[in-house]
């Protein structure tokens, strides 16, 4: 299955690439695939760096007229000859001399092509295009789908669109901590569908982790959860003891909410996996559930 459609034939793939050169791919694919499983014959990638090819586009425009050029009416041959394939060009920007940042024309006329063979050729076509930086305040499909970079023709003239985006650096740390991810910050990805002209597609907001590899592992589940599956963690119902005791001992609770001082004055030294921000929201859980409750300080009476 992928995106949530179930693949029924297996196929060529074909790979355009105007910005890594082969060396880079492999090292890529190699890491990915550590027994070799991607040097099959079904699987072809052209690096247009290695073939001095990167600065001829697909298409273009001359004398102000948009034309498709020489090489793209060859791919579309060779696709012809291979019969029904997965064809895959990255990035957009590069392959086409177009506007495609500003000019819904440009755009279109790029969406407009590659319609064309995925429908007269039965062909899976994908691309790929960039996302703002710094653009997204709010995780919500609406306000990621503003954040594809270029003329909202770019998403608008395909059938599907599919997003992914780093988190900001201080949520990702956050749920690195509470999940002890062996990860960086910017090593936890967002993923949505933003647009979609076909049925059964998945749309909902997804988080990802990359791993060493560069695969993607979903941890949406334990993200929404924030459950701490870290190997030498004290069980949460330790910690909820421990805690709790020491809460009983003392006369201020109000002033032991950080995990310095859970840590000097009641001994869990080494024992807290935890940081100041998961140990809060462990507070919250227990106080909502009624194991913890607040009274009023003697002096305040």
């Amino acid at each position: 299955y992928w995106l949530g459609r179930e693949v029924l034939q297996c196929v060529r793939a074909g790979l355009l690439c105007y910005e890594e050169s082969e060396d880079q791919i492999k090292r890529r694919l190699w890491a990915m695939y550590p027994r070799g499983e991607w040097r099959n014959p079904r699987l072809l990638i052209l690096p247009m760096m290695d073939r001095k090819l990167a600065h001829l586009p697909l298409f273009a425009k001359r004398q102000g007229e948009l034309v498709a050029t020489g090489i793209w009416k060859e791919i579309v041959e060779r696709i012809g000859e291979f019969g029904p394939v997965f064809a895959g060009f990255d990035p957009a920007q590069k392959m086409a001399a177009l506007d495609l940042d500003k000019d819904n024309t440009d755009a279109q006329f790029l969406a407009t092509h590659m319609s064309e063979i995925a429908v007269t050729m039965k062909t899976a076509v994908v691309t790929t295009h960039h996302m703002r930086k710094g653009g997204l305040e709010d995780e919500v499909p609406e306000q990621v789908r503003e954040t594809i970079r270029g003329a909202s023709a770019m998403v608008d003239g395909m059938r599907l669109a599919h997003a992914m985006w780093t988190r900001k650096t201080r949520d990702a740390e956050r749920l690195i901590e509470q999940l002890a991810l062996p990860c960086n910050p910017d090593d936890i990805v967002r993923d949505v569908v933003v647009k979609k002209n076909l049925c059964g597609i998945d749309m909902s907001m997804r988080t990802f982790m990359r791993e060493r590899s560069g695969v993607f592992s979903d941890i949406t589940e334990r993200a929404e959860k924030g459950v701490v599956r870290r190997k030498d963690a004290v069980p949460e119902l330790d910690v909820l003891k421990d805690v709790r005791d020491f809460l009983r001992r003392e006369a201020n609770v109000g002033n032991y909410y950080t995990r310095r001082k859970l840590v000097e004055e009641a001994g869990l030294e080494g024992r807290i996996k935890c940081g100041k921000d998961r140990l809060k929201d462990y507070l919250t859980e227990w106080l909502g559930a009624g194991t913890l409750r607040l009274i009023d300080h003697p002096k305040s009476r």
